[in-house]
Order: structure tokens, then C-alpha cells, then sequence
């Protein structure tokens, strides 16, 4: 039996929260570029046990937002990318490039990748990489 946490509740349970009462947020656009959301973003100073107080965003602007303008860095923004496509950023081979990596390394970074694309296939419609 679920157990009504009131105003102690943790951010995560309260995303649940606007999500059960406003609906997923890819149902909506950004408040920031107009695209497609993918997160609902609490509005700085407000109260965050106030679910008028979340904006849909799409991932770009929401770190944009929770950032404040600070500049990312590459690795930050192949992370990201990778998290939510999970192809990684074309950065993301610039920053291994130079490094001396062990044949067992390699083995299992190969193995990482192929079942990342398999994955990306699959939700792809079996795209061709190519």
C-alpha cells in the first residue's frame, strides 16, 4: 500500500507527482525552442512542492536552464548524448583519439559499441549504420 509522503517528499518523487497529474512531458513542446519535451523542469525559486511550478523543456534547454549559461564541456555533452540516444557523440571519438588502450580495453569497448548500435537498431527500425 503506497504511502502518502506529503511535504516530505524527495524531487524525484516529485516529478512523479507532475508527471501522474500533468502527463508525460513529450506530450508537450518546450517552453524554451518550440521542439519536443523531454523533462519536466522545476522553475528556479519556486516552490517545488507545486506542480504549476514545473515547465515542459526539451533536454537542451533544460541543462541550458539548470546550468545557467556555463559552458559545457565535450565530454559533459557526449555523456549527454550518449544517455539519451545511446549512440555516442561523434566528440565523444575525438576524446579517445591518441590514447593507448590495451587489447582487452579494446575488446570490451567494441563489445559496449556493438550492442549499443544493436540497441539503436532495434528502436530504429533496423537502420543501416552505414
Amino acid at each position: 500500500m503506497p504511502k502518502w509522503a506529503g511535504d516530505n517528499i524527495s524531487r524525484n518523487g516529485m516529478h512523479k507527482r507532475v508527471r501522474r497529474a500533468r502527463g508525460d512531458a513529450c506530450k508537450y513542446n518546450c517552453v524554451g525552442c518550440g521542439q519536443q519535451a523531454d523533462d519536466w523542469a522545476q522553475i528556479h525559486d519556486t516552490n517545488f512542492l507545486d506542480i504549476n511550478s514545473y515547465r515542459p523543456m526539451c533536454t537542451k534547454c533544460h541543462l541550458q536552464y539548470d546550468l545557467g549559461g556555463i559552458k559545457r564541456s565535450r565530454e559533459f555533452c557526449a555523456k549527454i548524448s550518449a544517455a539519451k540516444t545511446g549512440v555516442p557523440n561523434p566528440a565523444a571519438r575525438k576524446m579517445m583519439t591518441g590514447r593507448k588502450l590495451s587489447p582487452e580495453t579494446r575488446a570490451r569497448m567494441s563489445a559496449a559499441q556493438s550492442k549499443r548500435w544493436e540497441r539503436w537498431r532495434q528502436q530504429n527500425g533496423n537502420a543501416s549504420r552505414d
